[in-house]
């Protein structure tokens, strides 16, 4: 095991640079897989062989509170090869664990918990085997520490089912069941997974990375809300493609690794909406103008104003945003007519916006400036004739004020209207045609 200290990194030169370890550590001589609970500065190699001590490729406890100075501190080595593991400081639902140092375990056909908070005493908890299993190859606990979240190598390959992630209810350490598990729409192997806030990020090798929500998992309902795939090419089962996925960094970036076409960097755009705005009311104040009050909350947060014609129901669109009060006054109505006003709610970030509000509609007095219903132009054909000429029809537009309504007949050249540059052909035209 090689330690070095990232803060190197920050003074590079000339990169690029090969670096020396900071630390080395030799008691075993190759591992699958390093992992750390932070909380109590211990480190367990797993699936570890050669070496002075092999744990039985168990887990191999190494005290690195010292990082310069690693040590050997303790096996656990009963239940066999460990193939990966995450552990932690415990601060879950189960209390008689509460501080405990504890391992969730993948053991090949077993999901296996350790106690190894007495590092030369460690304790077998509990050995869970499901159906279906054909190689338990990794896991991930759920921010609540009431479900552990597992991938399954290679059922894909040997059962023939589709990317399959096992959901163990592990609120009580002594006994975990299986409590669900969620089979996706393409057939592609798993590989790791790893679950921050409600979304748990797999990376299933030939169907890249997929970002699952959790909101709904009490209930088994999970759901794929976005990807992004390292090998476009085939969703098959197989190992080859995205091997695994770190989705920490404060930034929300995330980082792929794939086995042969190289390190991805990416940025999902997940958001976690504010809560809906509530107590919309709208009153008139005053001829053209309209006043809305909502109730406001949630500090840095914004809001977006949408406005429909004829009341609720119509055609939206948006007329503020950036306001960050629970009040706007729209000075811009035409008295006589209803208006429709619906809000939403955007992040302290900008990243993320709320459902609608619900509708509140509100007519008030003024000068009547709304513009006809006009459903456009019907119909543009060529009047069959030598002479270049173009017969436009339309229907009738309804005056929202008094008074019949007039057309204005523009042209543009090119396939689409640009009317900065328009012709205007005729102004005040009383007829559909």
């Amino acid at each position: 095991m090689q330690v070095f200290d990232l803060r190197r990194l920050r003074s590079v030169a000339n990169p690029p640079t090969t670096f020396t370890e900071d630390a080395h550590y030799d008691d075993f001589g190759r591992a699958h897989n390093i992992v750390i609970d932070v909380d109590s500065g211990f480190a367990m190699a797993v699936g570890s062989r050669q070496g002075s001590v092999t744990c039985n490729a168990g887990l191999h406890l190494i005290d690195i509170n010292n990082p310069l100075v690693p040590s050997f501190a303790g096996c656990f080595s009963d239940d066999g090869y460990t193939h990966d593991a995450q552990c932690i400081t415990y601060d879950g639902p189960d209390a008689d664990y509460t501080g405990r140092e504890i391992c969730m375990a993948s053991n090949e056909d077993t999901v296996t918990i350790v106690d190894v908070t007495n590092k030369s005493a460690t304790v077998q908890i509990s050995r869970t085997p499901y159906d279906g299993s054909r190689y338990t190859h990794q896991g991930w606990l759920t921010d609540d520490r009431r479900y552990f979240l597992v991938n399954d190598e290679l059922d894909e390959i040997q059962v023939g089912h589709n990317t399959r992630t096992y959901i163990f209810d592990v609120s009580d350490l002594d006994q975990p069941v299986l409590h669900s598990n969620y089979t996706a729409a393409i057939a592609a192997s798993d590989h790791n997974l790893y679950v921050r806030g409600r979304y748990a990020y797999e990376s299933n090798y030939r169907s890249g990375l997929r970002i699952l929500d959790l909101a709904d998992i009490d209930a088994d309902n999970l759901s794929e809300i976005a990807f992004f795939d390292t090998q476009p090419s085939s969703n098959a089962a197989g190992t080859s493609g995205a091997w695994s996925v770190f989705p920490y960094f404060a930034s929300g970036n995330v980082i792929i690794s794939d086995v042969s076409a190289g390190l991805f960097l990416v940025k999902p755009n997940l958001c976690d909406g504010p809560e809906i705005p509530t107590g919309l009311i709208t009153n008139a104040a005053g001829a053209n103008q309209i006043q809305l009050n909502w109730t406001a909350a949630g500090a840095g947060e914004s809001y977006e104003v949408y406005r429909s014609i004829d009341g609720c129901g119509g055609a939206e669109e948006l007329l503020a945003e950036g306001i960050s009060a629970g009040n706007f006054l729209d000075a811009q109505v035409s008295g006589g007519v209803p208006y429709g006003y619906r809000v939403r709610r955007r992040s302290a970030d900008g990243q993320c916006v709320s459902d609608y509000s619900s509708c509140s509609a509100a007519q008030t007095t003024g000068a009547c400036t709304a513009p006809p219903q006009f459903a456009g132009i019907g119909t543009a054909l060529s009047a069959g004739s030598s002479s270049c000429q173009i017969d436009l029809a339309w229907a009738a537009a309804a005056p929202r004020c008094s008074g019949p309504a007039e057309y204005l007949v523009q042209r543009s050249s090119g396939t689409s209207f640009d009317e900065l540059t328009a012709v205007s052909l005729q102004d005040g035209l009383g007829l559909t045609s």
